[in-house]
C-alpha cells in the first residue's frame, strides 16, 4: 500500500504538475470544441498512460471499486499545489487501510457464505454443532488423540478462493503438534480423527484466524484444511 501511495504521490509532483504548468503559461482565448481523443504520441506519453492504466489496475485489485475520480484527482492536485487539505495528512494512511479492511472482510464473508451453502445438504459431510463440517476421506483404525498429547499429521491449508497457504503433503515435512495449540476448528476435528485418518475439514472463520487473520491468511476467511493424523507419539 505503501508503495502505491508513493507513485501516486510522485505522479502529482511530475506529469500532473507538468500538465498544471502548460496550463498556466496558456493564454485564454475563445472556447474550443471538444478535445479530440488522446493520443500517445511518443514513449514518455505511454509510460505515462501505462502508469495510469496501472495504478488503476492496482487500486481495482485492492476493492477500491467505487473510486471518485473528481475527488481522487482533487486529492493530487492539493498535494502537488499545497493546497489546505480536505482532511489531515495524518489520516490518509488509516482512512485507506480502514477501507481495505472493511473490503477484505466483506470479501472473505461472502466467500465464506458461499463456501458453506455449496455444503448444504452434500453427502457425505458431517457437520458438528461448532460448525465445523468435514469430509472423511480415510477413515483410520488407530486411537484418536486428545488435545494435550503429541500428534504427528500432514495437513494442506486453502482459503476459499483456492489459494494454498501451506502444505506439509507436497515438503514431506510433517507437522509435531499437539491439538490444544492449534485454532479451535482444527483442535476439535483432531480429536476426532483416528490414527490413519484423512479428513477434509471446512472450518468457518470464527474457529478459524477469525478477524485478525495473520500474514498468510486474510482476516475473517474460512479455511478447508486436509489433515491426515499419522500418528500419537508416545503411544505403541
Amino acid at each position: 500500500m505503501r508503495f502505491i501511495l508513493f507513485i501516486i504521490l510522485w505522479l502529482s509532483t511530475s506529469f500532473l504538475g507538468e500538465k498544471m504548468y502548460a496550463q498556466k503559461t496558456v493564454t485564454k482565448k475563445a472556447a474550443r470544441p471538444a478535445a479530440a481523443p488522446l493520443q500517445l504520441r511518443n514513449a514518455a506519453d505511454s509510460v505515462q498512460y501505462a502508469l495510469g492504466v496501472y495504478i488503476g489496475e492496482y487500486l481495482a485489485k485492492g476493492g477500491f471499486t467505487t473510486l471518485n475520480l473528481d475527488y481522487f484527482l482533487s486529492g493530487l492536485n492539493d498535494r502537488y499545489r499545497n493546497n489546505p487539505r480536505l482532511i489531515k495528512d495524518s489520516l490518509v494512511y488509516p482512512l485507506i487501510a480502514d477501507y481495505q479492511t472493511n473490503v477484505q472482510l466483506q470479501k472473505s464473508k461472502a466467500l465464506e457464505k458461499e463456501l458453506f451453502d455449496l455444503l448444504k445438504d452434500k453427502p457425505g459431510v458431517g457437520k458438528l454443532p461448532s460448525g465445523v463440517q468435514y469430509t472423511i476421506i480415510n477413515p483410520g483404525k488407530g486411537p484418536k488423540p486428545n488435545e494435550t498429547d503429541s500428534v504427528l499429521i500432514h495437513y494442506k491449508g486453502t482459503l476459499p478462493d483456492g489459494r494454498v497457504f501451506e502444505n506439509t503433503f507436497v515438503t514431506n515435512q510433517p507437522v509435531k503438534t499437539t491439538p490444544a495449540t492449534l485454532i479451535p476448528g482444527l483442535n476439535e476435528v483432531l480429536q476426532l480423527m483416528p490414527v490413519g485418518s484423512r479428513w477434509q475439514a471446512f472450518i468457518p472463520a470464527s474457529l478459524g484466524y477469525g478477524e485478525k487473520g495473520n500474514n498468510r491468511i486474510p482476516p475473517n476467511s474460512a479455511l478447508l484444511i486436509l489433515v491426515e493424523l499419522i500418528e500419537i507419539q508416545g503411544q505403541k
